[in-house]
């Protein structure tokens, strides 16, 4: 099993996978983890070299979090992108609470922030999601009383990171919370893929957005009707968008499915109850984790054969661990993130994997061992 450390025993809460809190920079060889202090409720993040010695903390925003789970992270491998929610939530209020997005620049283990841009004011509740095509950058949240007093989906667009315009607001009619989460669509090189979960629904909701307008929208795979699911996670390479999900938030058998222009069966990964599913799409393998019980697993799935691996063992006995979260595109290693703890505060852990190498070598050039290899066996 790989080693795994305790970042912070002072966690208020951060957001499952959809949320995504971690990523390694493959320039310099920094991991990053990003929570919300317990103390005070601000968002803050650490940084380490090897994964096992951290920094001290770092304050993010400029204003104590509406709630532990209402932030995003998102790294494009120059700039890391921060969504986060401030004030208060509230049912009865279409003001109560305000979406910013932070953009940052990291080296060295450090990130120098610009100022704060604000996204959108709602009764909150937020969940948040975000990725980026060829050209633009893609915001999506759900909150509650923006455009109605219920939960609303909405999506932003940019072309450069700090200039947003709203491509879709919808109310959902709905008092129950959904999950959402966007990634590059597919096929259209500019487009990307929505899916969200209806609490009401037995099937999950997606849209298609060519990089100009939305063109078509259905439903796909099985949920439990009448139950919430927000643990669900979507990642897009080699031309496939693939998610993975559970039957409800209360778990059970660990489902995948994969969508190329149209949506592939259901596919069963793991048949026992499973929970918090996170997925990473590197350039070796599809990478699942998730938990059965108090241990964090992990699965790949051959991109050639679309056939899964057994289960790994990455951490045992852990007390109650929540919210797992990888970085989805990652780069060298493949950071690891999750919660323990049955009350706050509660502490983060964190531990990563390294990502199969390949050398290439013509009859005039020397090999030469990557940075991703380098650090792998200075951690021998």
């Amino acid at each position: 099993m790989p080693t795994v450390v305790t970042v912070a025993t002072n966690v208020e809460d951060f957001p499952p996978s959809v949320g995504r809190i971690t990523f390694y920079d493959s320039r310099d060889g920094y991991f990053y983890v990003f929570y919300t202090r317990y103390d005070d409720k601000y968002l803050v993040y650490r940084s380490s070299p090897n994964g096992i010695n951290w920094s001290d903390e770092v304050v993010v925003s400029h204003e104590p979090l509406a709630h532990g789970l209402g932030f995003h992270v998102f790294f494009d491998g120059t700039y890391v992108y921060v969504a986060y929610a401030t004030g208060t939530y509230s049912t009865t209020s279409s003001t109560s609470s305000t979406l910013w997005l932070r953009r940052g620049a990291p080296s060295g283990g450090a990130i120098t922030w610009e100022e704060p841009i604000q996204i959108r004011r709602a009764g909150g509740y937020f969940y948040i999601s975000m990725c980026k095509t060829a050209s633009y950058y893609y915001l999506a949240f759900k909150a509650y009383y923006t455009i109605a007093k219920s939960y609303c989906i909405h999506v932003y667009k940019s072309p450069d990171g700090t200039t947003w315009t709203e491509i879709l607001a919808e109310s959902l009619g709905t008092g129950y919370t959904p999950g959402i989460e966007i990634a590059p669509h597919p096929i259209y090189s500019d487009g990307i893929l929505l899916v969200y979960a209806r609490y009401e629904a037995s099937a999950l909701n997606y849209r298609e957005y060519d990089g100009s307008s939305w063109v078509t929208s259905g439903t796909f795979g099985s949920k439990k009707s009448n139950s919430y699911l927000t643990r669900f996670s979507l990642a897009t390479t080699g031309g496939k968008a693939h998610i993975v999900y559970l039957p409800s938030n209360a778990g059970g058998e660990l489902r995948w499915q994969y969508f190329d222009g149209s949506w592939s069966s259901i596919n069963v990964i793991d048949s026992r109850t499973c929970n918090w599913p996170s997925l990473s799409a590197a350039s070796d393998a599809l990478h699942v984790f998730y938990t059965v019980g108090s241990d964090v697993l992990h699965r790949k799935m051959d991109y050639d054969t679309l056939s899964w691996s057994d289960a790994e063992t990455i951490a045992t006995s852990e007390t109650s661990p929540r919210r797992i979260n990888a970085q989805p595109y990652p780069r060298g290693y493949l950071p690891l993130a999750w919660r323990t703890g049955t009350a706050r505060p509660y502490s983060l852990r964190f531990t990563y994997i390294a990502l199969a190498v390949t050398i290439t070598k013509t009859l005039s050039e020397t090999v030469k061992v990557s940075d991703a290899l380098q650090l792998a066996l200075a951690a021998l």
